[in-house]
């Protein structure tokens, strides 16, 4: 394959990565004359906070039966959650991000209630599939219990 000049595209119309969903598993919404020319990654701020957690029933060399991953930009004492992305993987036919787990923790202090809140949220979204590990059922209490795990992990105690 030959290299696509950048002037070739540059001046195109731009999508949000967010348009950019998943649909069944290898796919995509773009149509066919759609090409992703550049993916730009905006810079974190010195106060975000990451964390992974995966959950599988026998061992970590296991498939996971459910993923998550958080960032969370936060306030300079560390208080509040300025802005959030909580993403799922095994809990819906495709990866995906949990808006009401986001809306949740955005602009809140980062108490008790607020990380449950946000964990309800998620559970109320996600529609994970059964498989050969557990019923689509467990995996839905599962988020409950590990999305607020994850957070009292990657947040400052006080």
């Amino acid at each position: 394959f030959a290299p696509v000049p950048k002037d070739s595209y540059e001046d195109k119309v731009g999508m949000c990565v967010d348009r950019i969903r998943a649909g069944d598993t290898y796919e995509t919404c773009l149509t066919r004359s759609e090409v992703i020319g550049e993916i730009s990654i905006p810079k974190v701020g010195e106060n975000s906070v990451f964390g992974h957690l995966k959950f599988t029933p026998r061992s970590k060399a296991d498939k996971p039966t459910l993923g998550i991953a958080v960032r969370l930009d936060l306030s300079p004492d560390g208080r509040m959650c300025l802005e959030a992305r909580v993403a799922f993987s095994n809990a819906a036919p495709t990866p995906m991000r949990s808006m009401g787990a986001e809306e949740a923790l955005r602009e809140k202090a980062l108490d008790a209630g607020v990380i449950d809140a946000a964990a309800e949220a998620a559970a109320a979204e996600v529609d994970p599939p059964d498989d050969v590990y557990c019923s689509g059922t467990y995996k839905r209490e599962m988020v409950k219990v590990l999305l607020p795990r994850l957070l009292k992990q990657i947040t400052p105690e006080d």
